[in-house]
């Protein structure tokens, strides 16, 4: 688009060489629209930016928008450049050009690639993968053992020594969590997938406890892999507890399934599993009473938990033997 205009020279404009613009390298949307040539040189009298140009319409409305950048600006210098670059409606044409560019792919995208990292992953070269893919590999071990964040770098440094190529970016405790972030995103969409196929689930739940003795609730679902049809059990939620009543309950599991994109639990659902507390299993309340009346599952099939059963056995049948000493002692040392 650069034109060689044969006007003459102005030495008071603001004319800058074409080969040092090159130099800049801030990357191929900066655009030159006018040139000049004089005394054997190239001088860009204009730029713009081409993606700014090509989403004007979309950031009209951002701070700080200039049309000159869409249309050609005479302000041809590096610090002016770089303004623009680090601008807000240079940063939102980036990311619409990154969608744009995920939408031309072909065939289905990936979980991970709706994420920001994800996204970055998608720019990289084949060898760049292979040690990002390691990095992550090392972030889930990092949350499966439920280490602190802060030993991703001391285990990384490790296989650095081993002489695994992990190359210098991504080697800090930030990029762990964001690297965990980014898996839970993956297996929660996922999930969510899974469900669009599954036919019918059962729910699972049961009250825990986090390391600041705030009450939880866990949901776990169990239903046919619709691939392999096999039965699988998989985490599906963890919900702070205000009230642990049965209303409350069945509205954290319902906010549960909303967060999955699931708004009615009577399509699906054809199971409920459960200790015996009478929250949960109360005839003239409970959970299951109450998915049954006001949810409308009249088929709902109800499993008192069998280890829990299991345990109130034990606990029932040594309660006035010298193990119930034992155990009074071990939950006073727990307190202690």
């Amino acid at each position: 688009m650069a034109s060689k205009n044969a006007s003459k020279f102005s030495a008071t404009a603001r004319n800058i060489k074409k080969s040092t613009v090159l130099k800049w390298k801030v990357g191929n949307w900066l655009e030159i629209v006018d040139s000049n040539r004089h005394k054997g040189e190239v001088w860009v009298t204009s730029v713009r930016c081409k993606l700014c140009a090509k989403y004007e319409k979309k950031l009209t409305n951002t701070r700080n928008f200039n049309f000159s950048w869409c249309r050609g600006t005479t302000n041809v210098k590096l610090d002016a450049v770089k303004t623009h670059m680090n601008g807000e409606p240079h940063k939102l044409a980036l990311k619409l050009e990154d969608e744009e560019m995920f939408k031309a792919k072909p065939g289905p995208l990936p979980a991970y690639a709706a994420t920001p990292l994800g996204k970055a992953f998608f720019k990289l070269n084949e060898n760049e993968k292979v040690r990002v893919k390691k990095l992550i590999e090392i972030a889930y071990v990092v949350a499966k053992e439920e280490m602190p964040f802060t030993k991703f770098v001391a285990i990384a440094k490790l296989e650095k020594r081993h002489g695994v190529e992990l190359g210098q970016t991504y080697l800090n405790d930030h990029a762990c969590a964001d690297f965990v972030d980014t898996i839970a995103e993956i297996y929660e969409e996922e999930l969510n997938q899974m469900l669009k196929r599954v036919h019918y689930y059962s729910i699972l739940v049961d009250g825990s406890t986090d390391a600041r003795s705030k009450e939880k609730e866990v949901i776990y679902i169990l239903y046919v892999d619709p691939d392999t049809g096999r039965q699988r059990l998989r985490f599906f939620s963890l919900q702070k507890v205000e009230h642990a009543t049965a209303t409350d309950v069945l509205a954290l599991i319902k906010k549960a399934f909303e967060q999955h994109g699931v708004d009615s639990l009577k399509e699906h659902t054809v199971g409920f599993g459960a200790d015996g507390a009478a929250v949960n299993l109360g005839v003239r309340g409970g959970v299951s009473v109450l998915m049954k009346d006001d949810e409308g599952i009249d088929w709902l099939v109800t499993v008192h938990c069998a280890s829990h059963r299991l345990e109130l056995s034990i606990a029932v049948a040594l309660k006035s033997t010298v193990f119930s000493d034992i155990n009074e002692m071990r939950q006073v040392e727990l307190v202690g």
